[in-house]
């Protein structure tokens, strides 16, 4: 976690997926990640200096697309159960320097414009990256609860709303360092 994702731009890491992303990277859609990527610090933890490595664990979640009568792809849906996610902090790893956390499932619906972006709505458990090309700054967080974040036509991702619990993991891979 649409629009294709690329390593320098935001990522969806839905519960369920990806992506980052959705997610996620590398030429790869949102919220259908590889099962394991690495940022560097300036995509992700730019202010503690360390790259982020995410995995997941888990079986891909379940996506539905929904089309107009001309074709064009108008919504999709993604849910699932959830996977687990393993942050670590790789640029001075240590057996401490891991966060997993267990999504029990989540819910992203995403609702396409004809210029080619979008808007995604996600409940549940979903983390969201955002990388040195996103509007904000590199971050990856992991929310519980209802987010709401925008991917425009050329893949840059912006965090619109959260309403729940958040957790910054870099906060906390940082802490365990």
């Amino acid at each position: 976690m649409h629009a294709r994702m690329k390593v320098a731009r935001g990522i969806s890491v839905a519960a369920t997926a990806t992506l980052l992303g959705g997610a996620t990277l590398m030429g790869m859609t949102p919220a259908y990640a590889a099962p394991t990527f690495v940022l560097p610090p300036k995509d992700a933890c730019e202010a503690q200096g360390f790259s982020l490595g995410v995995e997941f664990v888990g079986d891909a979640p379940e996506i539905r697309e929904f089309f107009d009568k001309k074709g064009n792809k108008v919504r999709e849906i993604q849910a699932g159960r959830g996977r687990t996610i393993v942050y670590t902090n790789e640029t001075t790893p240590t057996a401490d320097d891991t966060i997993t956390v267990k999504t029990p499932g989540s819910v992203t619906r995403r609702e396409f414009n004809s210029d080619g972006s979008y808007t995604a709505y996600a409940t549940g458990f979903n983390g969201l990256i955002l990388t040195s090309g996103d509007e904000g700054d590199p971050s990856a967080k992991h929310y519980k609860g209802r987010l709401v974040y925008t991917v425009s036509a050329d893949e840059v991702f912006e965090f619109v709303s959260f309403r729940g619990q958040e957790r910054d993991i870099c906060a906390e891979l940082d802490s365990l360092a």
